[in-house]
């Protein structure tokens, strides 16, 4: 037979068994999943570093390893999140200090469910990233060297479509043209 034991002996055993329980669960991480991206390199991203699908934060950067092919970012993203074979996933610059996030683009809805064991091939250097990297080269230059270097990319952006081609920057007739 039981011992005999005292009612508030027995509450506090439940009460504290019913605490123990709650910070277990607490302390698990059911609410998220992992997600393994390869990238080629991750300049500027770390560890913690926000998630987001069109500006939504969905998870955020639980570590990185280098391996032979690049770095492996693993990912802890929302268990509700869904992640398509055809999503793109990209490191993007945040602010002009060069803090980065990573960037998950919807895909085909069609696209099947990437796996759990599965490692996706994430994109490197977005365009974005690239023109902020322009916009900070011509801003800490000389002035003298302005001119050469917004032409180093302004033929870069032509070259993928994101000028026109032939189109120049005049600033006189700009500045000229804002006093009418």
């Amino acid at each position: 037979m039981w011992p005999p034991f005292r009612r508030d002996t027995m509450k506090t055993l439940l009460v504290l068994s019913v605490v123990a329980c709650a910070a277990l669960y607490s302390c698990s991480d059911f609410s998220h999943r992992d997600l393994q991206v390869r990238f080629g390199k991750v300049n500027g991203l770390t560890q913690k570093a926000g998630v987001y699908c069109r500006g939504v934060r969905v998870g955020s950067v639980a570590g990185m390893v280098v391996d032979t092919e690049g770095v492996v970012v693993n990912l802890k993203i929302a268990k509700d999140f869904q992640v398509r074979e055809g999503d793109k996933i990209e490191t993007v610059t945040q602010t002009l200090l060069g803090d980065k996030v990573v960037e998950i683009k919807s895909g085909p809805i069609t696209a099947s469910l990437v796996g759990p064991d599965q490692v996706i091939r994430g994109v490197d250097e977005t365009t974005h990233d690239l023109m902020v990297k322009a916009l900070i080269e011509i801003i800490s230059s000389a002035p003298a060297d302005r001119e050469k270097i917004m032409d180093k990319w302004r033929s870069w952006l032509e070259l993928n479509g994101l000028w026109p081609k032939g189109q120049q920057l005049d600033e006189r007739r700009k500045v000229g043209e804002a006093g009418k």
